[in-house]
């Protein structure tokens, strides 16, 4: 090769070129990469760097297959089998059950030996359910039907399937806090006499059985008391007894609240069609996205509409849990 002189036109204008040339061959050293990188995938081999909890890396003649770690294999499968059965209620039981059978992520940069939250979060993403069930599925990456792998399957699909009727149906993490507790329907009605603070309900633990209380929760409040629920129960019914409302007013008040019912239930139906409106919008872009991704080989677009992709998936599944808790 001659030499290069950067001063001068020509030494720029051979430098351009083999810059250019080198960067083209690079990328396309990284498209054949990529592109037998997929085919691997589509054969059912696993191709990325980590390794899923509860399997190992395993060499068989020039393929690199996934194996089941034990007991780590074990442990997972009872957490995703007793969680499809109801046994642990949510997410949250199934990180305390992990936990206490000292279950940590492969990753080599773990040095705690704990198991970490996300780690649990990231057991029910759709595509890791799948993959214990002995599927790839991918929808960022155009797998949209998940397809059978190479690697021995932990859990069978009807787990999986059980597993995304419970998601679907309770789609909060951990236990939800419950602010009209029906035990106790009259402490966001009733007030303290001295401090004008809502009273609270509460179990008492007594020697064998426990009692209801409503009370006042003001701790410095110095005449502060507490009722057993069925007295005071029973004065709030004697109470109600005694107001009498005319006919007039009955009549006005039902057609109000007819009213009132009959715009709630016209906003709440035009919130709705609002809300199917953007996922129908949300479906149109992501179907775009996916037939440019199928038609595509350059690397980079296909890394920036996945992301893409994701975020619009993300923004759906938003919507969907706004509908459903709606």
């Amino acid at each position: 090769m001659y030499p290069v002189d950067p001063n001068t036109s020509a030494g720029m204008l051979q430098e351009n070129i083999l810059y250019t040339f080198t960067a083209f061959e690079k990328r396309n050293i990284r498209l054949k990469f990529m592109n037998g990188k997929r085919t691997r995938y589509q054969e059912g081999y696993w191709v990325f760097n980590g390794v899923p909890n509860g399997y190992q890396k395993h060499k068989e003649g020039k393929n690199t297959i996934l194996t089941l770690l034990e007991p780590k294999a074990t442990y997972i499968k009872e957490a995703l089998e007793m969680y499809a059965s109801g046994i642990l209620a949510t997410h949250s039981d199934v990180y305390r059950y992990l936990k206490d059978k000292k279950i940590t992520s492969n990753s080599k940069r773990n040095k705690t030996g704990r198991i970490h939250p996300t780690m649990v979060n990231n057991l029910f993403k759709p595509d890791t359910i799948y993959f214990y069930a002995g599927y790839f599925y991918k929808p960022r990456r155009g797998v949209k039907k998940p397809f059978r792998a190479k690697h021995p399957p932990i859990i069978s699909m009807d787990t999986v399937q059980k597993i995304f009727e419970r998601i679907d149906a309770s789609p909060i993490i951990g236990k939800h806090h419950t602010q009209s507790n029906p035990d106790f329907p009259l402490k966001d009605f009733m007030h303290c006499g001295h401090c004008e603070r809502k009273l609270t309900g509460y179990w008492s633990k007594g020697r064998n059985a426990k009692y209801p209380y409503y009370g006042c929760a003001n701790k410095k409040d110095p005449h502060r008391f507490q009722v057993p629920r069925k007295k005071l129960t029973e004065e709030f019914q004697e109470f109600l007894e005694k107001i009498t409302v005319p006919e007039p007013v009955r009549e006005v008040f039902s057609v109000i609240l007819q009213t009132y019912r009959e715009q709630r239930e016209q906003i709440q139906a035009d919130w709705i069609k609002d809300k199917e409106k953007q996922i129908n919008e949300l479906d149109f872009r992501m179907g775009k996205i996916q037939q440019i991704l199928v038609n595509s080989s350059s690397y980079h677009l296909i890394e920036k509409l996945e992301k893409e992709w994701e975020e619009l998936n993300q923004q759906k599944i938003k919507v969907q849990k706004e509908i459903a808790h709606k």
